[in-house]
């Protein structure tokens, strides 16, 4: 809504009016000719003069901000008020008090502050520019390219100009042959063991930045084999154009170690590269980087390790033990090194870590490792406050958090949460109306207390080989909620494990038990009753789930830096199979309705799949382009009919299609007569969306999105007609809702404001189902939220 607003404000707003009879507004580049095998978009990184900036690549908002002022007229009022603010911090300091700032701010000084000065054709910075591409060619083989500009005038635009940069590249040279050269016999067998690894090939294009990156794997390939002190500054390479028609032969030279003779300042001697291998390992388990070194420490030698502690051991040596991959004896591999800060910092129970290595004597080829692990505070209690917005439904909630590390000196992360909020839910019948205080607009209470223990070992009831990086989890929870008009207790038990490699993160949980408990008022009774619907039945009655779960999650996502990524999570579960099996071994099995009882209540069965992929691609000037796709299915059997409300998915809300309140969306082209308002649910899901976001400034981020997908039941339901999913048809009733967001982004926590229209309601008669010709406000959804909705 604010980019619209925008645009209304500025479309009279000419970008060129204030500028002088000989300025032109570089409206474009453009790179012409191009037959090489670099792209446009990296020569354009290397343009010394670029356009403004556009927001969702139409409005140059910044510029336009920038235009509101009239320069000549704010530099006088600026020199007034500086004036002013002298004469006023000159009575202020008669007076002692503290002085104001020199340069007063104002409102057209805001707007400067976001502006963008216009971006003017400048001949010396496009010369600059096409002498930079140029260089670029070079150095990606063309060593016989020119590139030339040109500025051309717009005959039907008012005084905007592009830059024209003609390619003449030429024939690429091409690498013939690649030589190592290296004194040093065993570090010149270790390069060539792995040799197949190489990044340049006979036949490519030759390019600089392949020289640089086989010199950085080549010093990684050695760093991890022991050479500590070795950097990529000892590889040196030459290359011979001569070699043959555009060929090019490579010399890459790993050079020794050149350094001064002790005593004698004019002489120099050369070294083989040292090959080190680890010595003592120190473990200090509490240190403090401002303290002074001290002799009173503890020790205690622990396998090949020496733990040293002020005082009594903290922790297990044989859990912190199981972290380390540094040992004693080995060489040298930074690759070790970064797997134990990986895993140290995974446990959550340090402050700070640090990992020192330093030569046992000057002539030696032993390492001494330290590593000094600083803990973290082992006690934690917090309070959270916030405003809720369930489906448009207002309301607060408070959260109180104590967290123990390291709670049995073994590492251990436990933490307990106790929740509650109040809310504001419509009401079906109001003599039905649970009033928490009459003073007070909430008729929803939801509160309870969540405990989990995080354990970093294997924990399993029977021997199994343990692997070094897996952790045992235990948490169960119990969540009350009392509604206008029934009441929901939920108490949850779950056991499981998870470990990590690289860049794969696996979960498992053999045990996931919910024991559900509801109480209907009865107007809703008789709501439910009138509709005899099966799968809404199924939402409010009694359940038990005994379940097992395996998630599957691979990401190259980099948390410290943005830039593109992928994201993919499979989920499997299954429910009910154990005790189907267990049910066997009694005569007479306890059942009601036709259907298998525990504690009372019956059981579910069912199968659920889902998967989710993301993938984000980063753009320059702040902006990224983001894919989501949703794939799921549940299929129930044996003791039950239909899947668990809690297992089915649902659409619509502010992380999925965001047109559709949550909920609200489908199942299928089902529409519902009833005008009462009831969540739907289904067994299938399918859903992608798209989202272009872009910075506006500072805090503020904009985005466009469009979202795309339904939900769909396995089975016919009378009772809901076009909600089963068919081949031939599913893809007509995709929900497509399209909008715009407005964000707040502090890095720590993101604050979220989309508008979405639908697009497409598969509700609606086949021919009336796009919506470009009935756009209202009133239809549009708004969704208040925390985070990215993917």
């Amino acid at each position: 809504m604010m980019l619209i607003f925008a645009g209304v404000l500025f479309q009279r707003c000419s970008p060129v009016r204030h500028l002088k009879q000989d300025e032109y507004l570089l409206q474009r580049n453009v790179i012409q000719q191009n037959r090489t095998h670099v792209s446009a978009s990296e020569m354009m990184n290397y343009m010394r003069q670029k356009p403004n900036r556009k927001i969702l690549n139409i409005l140059r908002f910044h510029l336009q901000m920038y235009n509101l002022v009239d320069q000549e007229k704010e530099a006088l009022r600026q020199e007034e008020r500086v004036t002013k603010r002298a004469e006023l911090n000159k009575r202020r300091k008669e007076k002692g008090k503290k002085l104001k700032s020199e340069e007063p701010g104002s409102f057209n000084q805001w707007l400067l502050s976001i502006g963008e000065k216009p971006v003017l054709i400048d001949t010396f910075l496009s010369q600059k520019s096409a002498g930079q591409i140029e260089l670029l060619l070079k150095n990606k083989g063309y060593f016989n390219a020119t590139v030339s500009d040109t500025m051309v005038i717009y005959a039907n635009k008012k005084k905007r100009a592009k830059a024209i940069y003609r390619i003449n590249a030429g024939r690429p040279y091409t690498i013939k042959n690649l030589d190592i050269e290296c004194q040093d016999p065993i570090m010149n067998l270790l390069i060539m063991n792995d040799y197949q690894n190489s990044i340049i090939k006979q036949g490519m294009i030759f390019e600089n930045e392949l020289l640089d990156k086989e010199r950085s794997r080549i010093t990684e390939q050695l760093r991890d084999e022991g050479y500590f002190n070795f950097n990529r500054s000892f590889i040196t390479y030459t290359a011979d154009t001569g070699a043959g028609d555009h060929e090019v032969n490579i010399t890459l030279t790993v050079n020794n170690i050149i350094r001064k003779v002790p005593g004698y300042s004019d002489s120099l001697e050369e070294l083989m590269h040292k090959r080190y291998v680890i010595n003592d390992i120190y473990i200090v388990t509490d240190h403090q980087p401002q303290a002074k070194n001290r002799s009173d420490l503890d020790t205690l030698l622990f396998n090949q390790y020496t733990f040293v502690s002020d005082g009594p051991l903290k922790m297990k040596p044989k859990i912190l033990k199981n972290n380390f991959f540094i040992n004693k004896n080995d060489f040298y591999r930074k690759s070790r090194v970064e797997q134990t800060y990986g895993r140290l910092m995974e446990l959550r129970a340090f402050k700070f870590i640090n990992i020192q290595f330093n030569e046992k004597e000057a002539d030696s080829n032993l390492l001494d490792c330290f590593i000094l692990l600083t803990p973290a505070a082992k006690q934690s209690l917090t309070l959270e406050t916030q405003g809720t917005n369930t489906s448009g439904n207002l309301g607060i909630a408070a959260n109180i958090n104590y967290g123990n590390r390291n709670m049995l000196k073994g590492i251990e992360n436990f933490e307990l949460r106790l929740s509650g909020a109040l809310e504001a839910q419509p009401i079906i019948n109001p003599s039905d109306d649970i009033t928490i205080q009459p003073y007070l607009p909430f008729n929803t209470i939801q509160a309870g207390p969540t405990m989990s223990i995080t354990i970093p070992k294997l924990l399993a009831p029977f021997r199994m080989e343990e692997k070094r990086n897996i952790k045992t989890i235990i948490s169960t929870g119990l969540n009350y909620q009392l509604r206008p008009d029934y009441s929901r207790s939920v108490i949850n038990v779950t056991y499981g494990y998870t470990w990590r490699h690289k860049q794969t993160t696996h979960i498992f949980n053999p045990v996931e038990l919910n024991y559900l408990r509801v109480g209907l008022s009865p107007s809703f009774q008789q709501l439910l009753d009138n509709l005899n619907n099966l799968f809404f039945k199924n939402a409010f009655r009694p359940q038990f789930i005994a379940a097992m779960r395996y998630s599957y999650i691979i990401t190259n996502q980099n948390p410290s830096k943005v830039s593109d990524y992928r994201y993919f999570r499979f989920n499997a579960e299954s429910a009910g199979l154990l005790l189907n099996l267990t049910r066997n071994f009694y005569q007479n099995p306890e059942q009601q309705n036709n259907q298998f009882v525990v504690l009372g209540v019956p059981y579910s069965q069912y199968l659920r799949l889902d998967t989710d992929f993301r993938f984000f691609k980063a753009l320059p000037n702040g902006q990224s382009f983001v894919i989501r796709n949703i794939l799921g299915i549940g299929l129930p059997y044996g003791n039950s009919s239909v899947m668990p409300f809690d297992k089915s998915f649902f659409g619509g809300g502010a992380n999925g299609n965001r047109a559709w309140l949550i909920r609200t969306l489908g199942p299928g082209s089902y529409q519902n007569p009833s005008g009462v308002r009831i969540d739907q649910i289904g067994d299938i899901k399918i859903e992608t969306s798209a989202e272009y976001r872009t910075k506006i400034y500072k805090y503020f981020e904009s985005a466009i999105f469009v979202d795309a997908g339904n939900i769909w039941l396995t089975e016919n339901d009378t009772q809901r007609p076009g909600a089963v999913f068919e081949l031939n048809r599913f893809y007509r009733e995709f929900a497509v809702g399209a909008g715009l967001g407005i964000r707040l982004n502090f890095n720590f926590f993101i604050l979220r404001l989309d508008a979405a229209h639908p697009m497409h309601d598969p509700s609606k008669a086949q021919g009336n189902r796009w919506q470009f010709n009935d756009l209202e406000l009133k239809r549009v959804n708004f969704n208040f939220a925390i985070g990215y909705p993917f």
